[in-house]
């Protein structure tokens, strides 16, 4: 079984690059159009072979009753570690690893409960922390719900953890589970952190009470005959932890001025400690660390911020653009996120920003796109993603620089192409099927926003057109935030994944209204997978028909069936189908799953000409397009 699951792995790693190919090795567009197709075929191979691996082999040990032999937890193990490294937040299936961890601590309890054995306990509940801490990340940026539940359960192993740090306790343990008590729960504290898209400062409140606890125990005689080297590093983590607080859209000033008294240090323990440093965190630095700090005098409205703003820029301009190691992604992706908040927080301010200013935030998002699609497709790519996903949620739209609606379709085509052309093909789709239904029946629009008859409705067709065209080509930005999960291509999705899978209509809606360019397509981004008649597809709560823009909805969930449906890329899984093969869908589903008017609107000769046309010739010409795109971004 152990080399079942390495050839699981093994897949699931080529899966990651054959869907996102290196352009680097592609130097014609017809190529990378090939090529892309190519990929898919072989990874619809890999998937069939790995869905047995899954089926077959894992879900059936995971969910036996039975114990487990020792040499079947070490294979499980293995796999655990080969899928999901907490340290580097590096992931291959990090919700396969969460199902192999619950497993692997439930045998833990047992043996502990058996003999008595604290040392299993301490290390199941420590792996438990660190993946529910790294679930509840991925989460909170697209389902508060499911990021909440992964919340409660790591403090509750904290909880049970922190039971160790009591006198009695702690001193029957051994020197080296000692530290890793100590250590575990003081990361525990990350179970704290608030989700940028709710904050709750009592949480906040909580991790600060926490990390001060923590750093009052350490002062004590509890920890003195700890290694000073580990004292050391523990106490530059309890400050590095306190930094993290202000990564919040808004923080009290009082709490950051708090916080603000203690974090200097954190500066003076890495200048006088740096190469016990460099060797535990890779992707710390001193430029790092100033960051954090920049962060916290921002909230605390310390007179050193933009003194700060500046050093840190000029260490922005220095970096190393191809660096795709821990310090790289520190230096591309987190610290332009953070340069970014803080020009953000000036404007909040009511400040005005200068020319310059604009010009370094369209400088940080252009960076941040080329590099995150430069980076190998590997499992640090996810950090990447959410860090960008957090400045999705800052995004300042000015003239002359990219709209939130370029911006998001950018960021789709620099981590996941496949989206990205489905995105356009849908754009194309919808334009052609509203183009050809205001000529036949204009009637149907007369709901559009500014139309009351026949009459408005044709003096408005430009504007029809055009929204139609933007709303289609927006329908999927809530997707920025499961890149994960869509790129799941190496296997079945999960229910849990398939829950996060389906809030993307309602995350793309919440993100969309935030922004000029958007917000008028709110509705179709969130109605896109619902049935015409509202009988299936989700989210249910959303009724569409109470729309003014009802039919561009229908127009544009029969557009992202009818790609998904004839379209072998992304679809590793089912081959394309034909133009004839989606009609007679579609008139199975006239007036329950589709709009009742769309048979009769693909029977129409110029119409099924103009759609054979985008399905072919328009297709392979926008996988050129997006080649093109692609090579200009990375310039």
């Amino acid at each position: 079984m152990r080399q079942s699951f390495i050839d699981y792995v093994d897949r699931m790693k080529k899966v990651r690059s054959l869907s996102t190919p290196s352009l680097e090795s592609i130097s014609t567009a017809s190529d990378y159009s090939r090529i892309l197709l190519e990929n898919f075929i072989l990874i619809g191979q890999l998937a069939k072979e790995n869905r047995e691996t899954v089926e077959k082999e894992l879900l059936p040990l995971l969910q036996s009753e039975r114990r487990l032999s020792e040499e079947e937890k070490e294979e499980l193990e293995e796999l655990n570690n080969n899928l999901f490294d907490v340290h580097n937040l590096e992931e291959i299936d990090q919700h396969i690893a969460d199902l192999i961890n619950e497993r692997l601590f439930q045998e833990e309890l047992s043996d502990a409960e058996a003999e008595n054995y604290d040392e299993k306990m301490i290390e199941g509940l420590g792996k438990t922390l660190q993946i529910k801490y790294f679930l509840m990340s991925i989460t909170g940026e697209r389902n508060l719900e499911a990021a909440e539940k992964y919340r409660a359960e790591g403090l509750e192993s904290l909880k049970k953890l922190m039971t160790y740090l009591e006198k009695e306790r702690f001193e029957k343990l051994p020197a080296e589970v000692q530290t890793e008590v100590f250590g575990n729960c003081l990361s525990g504290v990350l179970l704290y952190e608030m989700n940028r898209l709710s904050p709750n400062l009592e949480q906040g409140k909580k991790s600060l009470e926490h990390l001060k606890r923590m750093l009052s125990m350490m002062k004590g005689p509890l920890l003195k005959n700890m290694d000073e080297e580990y004292l050391i590093n523990a106490e530059y983590m309890i400050y590095y932890y306190m930094a993290t607080i202000a990564e919040v859209p808004e923080l009290p000033v009082e709490m950051a001025k708090e916080i603000f008294k203690y974090c200097p240090r954190m500066l003076e323990l890495w200048d006088e400690h740096s190469e016990v440093f460099e060797k535990r965190y890779t992707s710390h630095s001193e430029t790092s660390i100033k960051a954090q700090l920049l962060q916290v005098a921002m909230f605390a409205e310390d007179s050193s911020m933009w003194e700060r703003y500046e050093e840190l820029y000029q260490a922005y301009a220095a970096r190393n653009e191809l660096d795709f190691g821990n310090v790289g992604m520190s230096m591309n992706v987190d610290l332009p996120e953070i340069l970014y908040r803080a020009l953000c927080w000036k404007k909040k301010r009511g400040k005005t920003l200068t020319e310059r200013d604009v010009t370094q935030m369209g400088e940080f998002v252009k960076n941040m796109l080329a590099y995150l699609h430069h980076m190998p497709k590997n499992g640090g790519l996810l950090n990447g993603v959410l860090e960008f996903a957090r400045l999705l949620n800052e995004y300042q739209e000015f003239p002359g620089y990219l709209s939130y609606e370029e911006l998001c379709v950018q960021m789709l085509a620099a981590v996941h192409p496949p989206t990205f052309i489905h995105s356009n093909m849908v754009a194309k789709l919808t334009f052609c099927l509203t183009r050809h239904l205001l000529q036949r029946k204009p009637e149907l629009f007369v709901n559009f926003p500014g139309t009351g008859s026949r009459e408005t409705v044709l003096a408005k067709q430009d504007e029809i057109l055009s929204h139609a065209y933007h709303a289609a080509l927006c329908h999927d930005i809530g997707k920025t935030t499961i890149i994960d999960t869509i790129g799941m291509y190496g296997r079945f999705l999960l229910d849990s994944e398939y829950f996060d899978l389906k809030q993307h209509p309602d995350n793309g809606a919440a993100m969309a209204k935030m922004h000029g360019s958007t917000k008028e397509y709110v509705d179709v981004i969130r109605g896109h997978h619902l049935w015409y008649d509202g009988s299936k597809g989700y989210p249910m709560e959303f009724d569409a028909a109470k729309s003014p823009y009802k039919v561009i909805i229908d127009l544009v969930t029969a557009a992202d069936c009818l790609d998904a449906a004839t379209d072998s890329v992304g679809r590793s899984y089912n081959k394309g189908k034909t133009l004839a093969d989606f009609e007679k869908e579609l008139a199975e589903g006239a007036g329950t799953r589709y709009a009742p008017y769309l048979p009769e609107l693909f029977a129409d000769p110029d119409m099924h000409r103009d759609l054979e046309y985008l399905l072919s010739e328009g297709r392979s010409r926008l996988y050129q397009d997006t080649f093109h795109l692609l090579r200009q971004m990375t310039e």
